[in-house]
């Protein structure tokens, strides 16, 4: 998947150019579905998750950081990748909270407690130990303060 391609194009879509994104937010994390295989030649893992993490960089057009989950069988440390149609929603996503940024509409929102199975932001909490972005459990990504 040529990610910077998509960002390109949801950009021009949206009559969006880089000059009309401010330095200060022109990163944005957003997180997306993806289907993940552990890459470990010997393992089989797989899994599926809602909170695949990462951050696009607007001005400059490209995914500056994807953040890694350890396969359950494992432990190995694996790179989620999104299809298209995902990662075309994740930049418009992040778009949308670039825009709010600039905009100076940055209310901030604490996300809504786990319920039992999905929550309004797109699945069921994971295993924290396994993900870098909740710091391999030290502090879970599902309930850390969003802007909007």
């Amino acid at each position: 998947m040529d990610t910077t391609a998509i960002i390109k194009s949801v950009m021009a879509d949206k009559n969006i150019t880089k000059n009309n994104i401010k330095e200060r937010s022109s990163r944005q994390g957003v997180r997306g579905f993806s289907r993940i295989a552990c890459s470990k030649p010997d393992c089989e893992g797989t899994w599926n998750t809602h909170q695949a993490h990462a951050v696009i960089d607007l001005k400059r057009q490209k995914v500056v950081r994807i953040y890694n989950q350890k396969c359950k069988t494992c432990q190995h440390e694996n790179a989620p990748s999104f299809e298209d149609s995902v990662f075309r929603e994740m930049v418009e996503k992040a778009l949308e909270q670039e825009k709010k940024y600039r905009n100076n509409n940055r209310s901030v929102k604490r996300r809504s407690s786990y319920r039992d199975d999905d929550d309004e932001y797109g699945g069921p909490p994971h295993e924290s130990s396994l993900c870098e972005k909740c710091g391999y459990g030290s502090s879970p990504c599902w309930k850390r303060t969003r802007r909007y």
